[in-house]
């Protein structure tokens, strides 16, 4: 193969209360025109190998990401195989979003 024939990158963003409890392996990347998907590894890295020249699409599988968490970068990466050397690596960006409940009053009282 020549180089260049992979793609890699890394998914961003992990929370510093969910290092070590949230766990990234479950995150799908999918690579297209290919048809081929892969997951990320613990430290939210993937990589797609022996790839033949052209432009490829990465996105992530927004269904698979952690509870609470968004994607906040693009959905879609273009990554180019036809130019020598190795392409960089793509970056995928999360964030946690929990969301906020109303707060309700349900007693009021009088001060004396």
């Amino acid at each position: 193969m020549r180089a260049g024939s992979s793609v890699r990158g890394i998914v961003r963003g992990l929370a510093i209360e969910d290092e070590g409890v949230v766990r990234l392996e479950n995150i799908v990347i999918n690579l297209d025109p290919s048809g081929v998907y892969t997951t990320c590894d613990g430290g939210g890295e993937f990589g797609f190998y022996n790839l033949t020249p052209g432009l490829y699409q990465a996105s992530l599988d927004k269904a698979t990401l952690p509870q609470d968490y968004v994607l906040v970068s693009a959905p879609q990466l273009t990554v180019d195989l036809t130019q020598p050397g190795a392409p960089p690596a793509l970056v995928f960006q999360i964030e946690k979003h929990v969301r906020q409940l109303p707060v309700r009053k349900v007693f009021e009282g009088q001060s004396p």
